[in-house]
């Protein structure tokens, strides 16, 4: 599908003076109605007591990586959902973003809409779908506790040709992902949510077979139909799945295998219109809430049915499309993003699509098997030069399955998934890294770091060489000994680089700074630093340490507090 769409969106105005022609028709339009606060002094939400709108797992996985919860994490104000809804009887819930703070809406006639912009509470109204009737029985997402996927029914000895993977040897082997497999992480442990148009025959695929019986295939939702349904319309998501989750050795072996997966419908693939975007949002918000480790996304957005809606290059500035927003929010709570860049490098339009303009996300573009730059993958840089894609994996000639069997495909929405599941094994591998640790292995592990451009970015990763950076970090960063603390001294080794005068700095869970400490090293090399927290009256958790010279931060680590 890496479609490539941009998002500039139709005002109010334009769309009631289109809705008299139209209004005869079966016709459905969907609005996104945002709201000026979530409930101002009446929220009936705090940071204080998460666990009434997210999971457990989403919890921890912020807290571990010293992640804050505030208000974005907030659900929508019931009360101003419940407003909008009995303005009108025409009026569909078909969405909910907290992050956007807005309510999609569905309706067949764009006239009642108006009534909205009176209430005190709505700040604007947005048109993002104009289009045949797709809003189906409205139900409610279940989904499963994520499981450990046996190691030991993915322990395998790898032969230097990588058999075991058949004919996906050469994609997987490219970006190293035979060294993590062969060191035994294969993704367990970790949560991937695939946002796509729709996962033909997954449930039926012998390669996914494990998934299902192992309890790795732990729930689905269809955002555009508002069903539990995913397994229609495109088979494009079960390539995607495929290039990370097929599990046929000999034949097909994907890059995480062992990991879980939930499945997001997010695509509706008979238009191109800005309520895609918003969906991306909605799909990611969902994956954050459940805790996932990783997002794929083998999507994005450029053009759409209607030019004047169309994005155009000026704003690939990774805060202004809907979709950029969502990506940027997902990655500063946690989630590592991975989309495609998109597929138009050899067209007129050669830059990068939303949400790959992002800041804080992994944009894959496209090699050959021979690592050469495929001529359609999508161009950076950015509009305010940042470069564009990050990296790049195999996406011409790619090994995917459907239900039909094994075939190859082009497309930087096979490149992506590709990377994501390594990135997905590599991150069962550093469970304990922090993500700028991990961002920078991986960034720094690519063949053309030291010098990216705007086809390749920094160019092809190799796991195995991240992981050796890894361990280089915590070799010479920073220990922390005994961790958890004992006898209310936290004891320090770390590895200076030079004599200089250090702050010491310890944040809680929400980011907050409780420590500072000013210390002076006399000399370069491995260096015992005692901080007495026995009167600091520190609450148990896990807290940040980070240890800054007067060149810059020297290492930071994870400290937990019993």
């Amino acid at each position: 599908m890496s479609k490539n769409y941009w998002n500039t969106f139709l005002s109010l105005s334009i769309l009631l003076s289109l809705s008299v022609v139209l209004r005869a028709q079966s016709t459905e339009f969907r609005f996104a109605v945002f709201f000026k606060d979530k409930g101002g002094i009446n929220c009936n939400y705090s940071s204080e007591s998460p666990l009434s709108y997210l999971s457990l797992r989403a919890i921890d996985r912020k807290f571990s990586q010293g992640i804050a919860i505030d208000s974005l994490d907030f659900p929508v104000h019931a009360e101003y959902r419940n407003q909008v809804l009995a303005t009108s009887s025409n009026f569909k819930e078909a969405g909910l973003s907290r992050w956007l703070n807005c309510q999609l809406i569905s309706c067949s006639d764009s006239l009642s809409i108006n009534q909205l912009s009176q209430l005190p509470f709505v700040s604007s109204i947005e048109c993002i779908y104009r289009g045949s009737s797709i809003l189906k029985k409205q139900g409610k997402p279940t989904f499963s506790n994520p499981t450990l996927a046996s190691t030991q029914e993915f322990d395998l000895n790898f032969a230097a040709s990588g058999s075991v993977y058949g004919q996906a040897g050469i994609q997987n082997q490219m970006i190293a992902c035979d060294y993590l497999h062969g060191s035994g992480f294969w993704g367990q442990g970790m949560l991937v949510a695939v946002l796509d148009g729709g996962f033909s025959g997954v449930q039926s695929m012998g390669a996914f077979s494990r998934a299902f019986s192992n309890g790795q295939m732990l729930g689905n939702w269809d955002f555009v139909e508002q069903d539990g349904d995913v397994y229609e319309d495109s088979q494009h998501g079960t390539y995607v799945l495929s290039c990370m989750a097929a599990w046929q050795p000999g034949a097909m072996v994907g890059t995480a295998p062992a990991a879980s997966y939930v499945l997001f419908k997010t695509e509706h693939v008979a238009a191109e219109t800005p309520m895609e975007e918003y969906y991306w949002v909605l799909g990611a918000e969902m994956a954050d809430s459940l805790g996932a480790n990783v997002l794929n996304a083998s999507l994005g957005y450029t053009e759409y049915d209607a030019p004047f809606t169309s994005h155009s290059y000026l704003t690939l500035n990774g805060t202004t499309a809907p979709a950029s927003r969502g990506a940027e929010t997902a990655a500063s709570k946690g989630l590592w993003i991975v989309n495609s860049a998109g597929n138009s490098g050899n067209k007129p339009w050669k830059y990068v699509g939303v949400p790959a303009d992002a800041r804080s996300i992994f944009a894959v573009g496209a090699v050959q098997a021979d690592r050469s730059y495929a001529a359609f993958s999508s161009q950076g840089p950015s509009v305010d030069g940042r470069v564009k894609p990050e990296l790049c994996a195999m996406g011409r000639n790619s090994t995917v399955m459907n239900a039909a069997g094994i075939s190859t495909a082009n497309g930087t929405s096979f490149s992506a998934p590709i990377f994501a599941g390594a990135l997905t094994s590599f991150l069962s591998m550093h469970k304990e890294a922090t993500p700028n640790e991990l961002r920078q292995a991986v960034l720094k592990s690519c063949h053309q770091y030291l010098q990216p451009d705007e086809k390749l970015g920094y160019g092809i990763p190799h796991f195995g060489r991240a992981s050796v950076l890894m361990n280089q970090q915590a070799s010479t960063g920073l220990r922390i000994v005994p961790n958890p603390v004992q006898s209310g001294i936290l004891r320090l080794i770390v590895e200076a680089p030079q004599a200089d005068s250090v702050s010491i700095t310890i944040r809680n869970s929400s980011g907050m700074e409780v420590i500072r400490e000013n210390r002076s090293i006399g000399l370069k090399g491995p260096t015992a630093l005692a901080l007495n927290l026995q009167k600091k009256d520190l609450p148990s958790g896990v807290y940040w340490v980070q240890i800054q010279g007067s060149s810059g931060t020297w290492a930071e680590a994870k400290w937990v507090n019993p």
